[in-house]
């Protein structure tokens, strides 16, 4: 059972994430290499990132805007309908608000679990359940912050799946629209965010965090690579 669930408030919860986005400085523009550009180094450097800060005073609020979003998002689209699932984190990025998220929940923390990443010398990403995980296989929701061609998010799920966990829905807060969410379906998985590329940088226009300018350059960038 999610605690404190308001379904009207789903209207404005990602709008209230935008402003901290931009408040926070965990979306900026400038020229930027993205995870993408290992698989292909020859992509245009990206003219926006987004990453959680390691500090700022509104830290705090943003983590558990983002959780109590991302729990109710959970809830409409009734994927917690089944005592088996467990959230899931792809590590490392979206582990804060994967805690966050699973705390909205009455059933925490037996409603978590945590893999970890590690990184070869070639540049592949390796994934793994924590050793003392439960012999019973369960429905996974993975979680992720923001979601590009979802490179990560494949492997992950392909891991979950081999160790046995069933997959088909993953939240994340932004999807930038650059062919993840496509991506994800193809190996039979909905990627449901909070918020698009182009909700977040119009809020941005439109509440005078960013110029016009600086929108249509990004804008430009994300049909670019969905080419």
């Amino acid at each position: 059972m999610i605690l404190n669930y308001n379904y009207n408030s789903m209207s404005t919860q990602w709008e209230q994430i935008a402003d901290l986005y931009f408040q926070t400085g965990t979306v900026q523009f400038g020229e930027f290499s993205l995870s993408s550009h290992r698989a292909n180094p020859d992509l245009p450097l990206s003219p926006w990132y987004m990453h959680y800060p390691e500090t700022h005073e509104l830290l705090d609020a943003l983590h558990n805007a983002v959780g109590s979003a991302l729990a109710s998002l959970a809830v409409q689209h009734g994927l917690i309908n089944h005592a088996d699932a467990l959230f899931s984190p792809i590590p490392n990025g979206a582990r804060q608000i994967g805690e966050v998220t699973a705390q909205n929940f009455d059933n925490h923390p037996e409603n978590l679990i945590q893999f970890t990443k590690r990184v070869t010398a070639a540049g592949s990403v390796i994934f793994s359940a924590p050793s003392n995980r439960s012999e019973e296989r369960r429905r996974i929701i993975p979680l992720e912050d923001h979601v590009t061609t979802a490179e990560n998010a494949v492997a992950f799920v392909l891991i979950a799946r081999k160790l046995g966990y069933a997959v088909t829905d993953a939240l994340c807060v932004v999807d930038r629209e650059q062919g993840g969410k496509q991506r994800l379906a193809s190996y039979g998985v909905r990627l449901l965010p909070l918020m698009t590329a182009t909700q977040l940088l119009t809020h941005g226009v439109e509440n005078s965090y960013i110029s016009q300018e600086t929108f249509e350059q990004v804008q430009n960038y994300q049909l670019s690579a969905r080419q």
